[in-house]
C-alpha cells in the first residue's frame, strides 16, 4: 500500500475499501463542477466511496445521467453563520454542489429534494408552508417559486439582519411574513432578480458589456498587440492584486495582470460581502498555487479551456454582480411586522418556511 501524497491521500472509507479489496473504476460522468467557495466553480470527482460525509448531498443533487449533478438539477440557498457581531448572516444560492466550506458553517436549504434512487422529485418548500402564505395574503396565486425567491429577499434585508440580530448570532434565521402582499411581492420580484445575478455571475459580462463602463469603471488594456497576436498568454492570470499605495493598498484598482487594470472602482462594489468577505475578495482568490504534498498544480487558466477570457469575464461578471446587488438590496421595501406578537419579534417566527425546508431535508 502506497502511502506517497504525490500519488494518493488516504481516507478511513479509503483505507477500508483497500482492506476489502474493492476496486474502483473511473466513471466520467461522475466528474462535476461544484461551487467551491463564493463565486468560485471546481471540477470535482464525486463518488461516495471517494469522498467522506457526504450526507444528504445526494438527495439534492442526484447522480444519473439524465440528471447530473451540479448542472442546474437544483437551486439552494446556502446560508453562512452569523461568526460575530462585525461578519454578520450571508446567504447565497447556487446551482452547483456545493462544498461544505462554500460558506461558514453552511445551511442548505434547497428548491427541490430528489430520492437519490428513483430521481423522484419533490418541493423543499412544503404544503404547509404554501397554504400558510397563501392564507396570510388571501391569494391563491402565491407558488412556491415566489415563497423561495421572497425568502432569498429577505435574506438579502439589511433591516430582517438589524432588527434580528441577536437571534441570528444564536440559531437559523426564520423567514417573517411582509405586511402587505405588494410588499411580498417586492420582496419575491428582487429576491428573483438578485438569484439570476448570483447563478449567472459567469454570464453578466457579456449581458452587460457597457454596464461598467456607464458606472465610471475604466478597463486598461496594454499592449494590445501582443493581445491579438498570444491571446491565451495575455489574459493569463498567476495572482490578481490591488494596486499598492505606499503601504495601502488602494481598492478603487485592481491589477488582473501585467497586461490588464481596472480602476475607478466605487467602494460600494467591496460591500456586497459573502461569508465575510467581499465578492470581489473570492474572485480575486483564483490564482496559481501549487500543493506542497501531491506536487499538485492547482491553475485557474484551465478551468474553461474553450475560453481563455474566462477569469477575466468572471471577475468583470462578479463586479457587475456586485453593484447590482447593492442596487436591488437597496430597492427593497422597509420590512413591516406589524402583524406579529412582541416574542415573534424577537425570535424572528413571523414565518416557518425555513424550519419547513429544513424538516422537508431529515424525512
Amino acid at each position: 500500500m502506497s502511502k506517497e501524497p504525490s500519488k494518493i491521500k488516504w481516507s478511513r472509507g479509503l483505507y477500508q475499501a483497500c482492506h476489502r479489496d474493492q476496486s474502483i473504476a473511473f466513471d466520467e460522468s461522475r466528474a462535476v463542477l461544484s461551487s467551491y467557495r463564493p463565486f468560485m466553480k471546481q471540477w470535482l470527482y464525486f463518488d461516495p466511496r471517494l469522498n467522506e460525509m457526504i450526507l444528504q448531498i445526494p438527495r439534492l443533487f442526484p447522480h444519473d445521467s439524465a440528471c447530473v449533478a451540479g448542472t442546474k438539477a437544483n437551486r439552494v440557498i446556502v446560508v453562512g453563520s452569523q461568526l460575530s457581531s462585525e461578519i454578520g448572516m450571508s446567504a447565497i444560492i447556487t446551482d452547483a454542489m456545493p462544498n461544505h466550506d462554500f460558506v461558514s458553517s453552511g445551511q442548505i436549504f434547497p428548491r427541490y429534494i430528489y430520492d437519490p434512487h428513483t430521481l423522484e422529485r419533490r418541493d423543499g418548500i412544503t404544503d404547509g408552508a404554501l397554504t400558510h402564505f397563501q392564507k396570510h395574503y388571501q391569494t391563491a396565486s402565491i407558488t412556491k417559486d415566489a415563497i423561495f425567491a421572497y425568502i432569498y429577499g429577505i435574506l438579502h434585508s439589511p433591516a430582517f439582519k438589524t432588527r434580528f440580530h441577536a437571534a441570528l448570532m444564536k440559531e437559523l434565521p426564520r423567514a417573517p411574513l411582509a405586511d402587505s402582499y405588494a410588499d411580498f411581492r417586492a420582496f419575491a420580484d428582487i429576491g428573483n432578480q438578485l438569484a439570476g445575478l448570483h447563478l449567472g455571475y459567469e454570464r453578466l459580462w457579456s449581458q452587460y458589456p457597457d454596464y461598467l463602463q456607464s458606472r465610471g469603471i475604466t478597463i486598461t488594456l496594454q499592449d494590445k498587440a501582443k493581445a491579438q497576436a498570444e491571446p491565451s498568454s495575455y489574459y493569463k492570470v498567476d495572482k490578481m492584486k490591488l494596486k499598492q499605495r505606499g503601504s495601502t493598498k488602494d481598492r478603487t484598482t485592481i491589477i488582473y495582470n501585467p497586461h490588464i487594470t481596472i480602476s475607478s472602482i466605487p467602494e460600494e462594489a467591496w460591500d456586497y460581502k459573502v461569508s465575510g468577505k467581499p465578492a470581489l475578495w473570492w474572485v480575486m482568490q483564483h490564482q496559481l498555487k501549487i500543493d506542497r504534498s501531491s506536487g499538485i498544480v492547482k491553475d485557474p487558466n484551465l478551468y474553461d479551456q474553450d475560453n481563455y477570457k474566462y477569469l477575466f469575464e468572471l471577475l468583470c461578471g462578479v463586479l457587475i454582480a456586485s453593484l447590482k446587488t447593492q442596487e436591488l438590496i437597496a430597492q427593497l421595501p422597509t420590512l413591516q411586522l406589524s402583524t406579529l406578537s412582541p416574542a415573534e419579534h424577537t425570535a424572528g417566527r413571523g414565518d416557518t418556511t425555513a424550519e419547513a425546508v429544513s424538516r422537508s431535508q431529515e424525512e
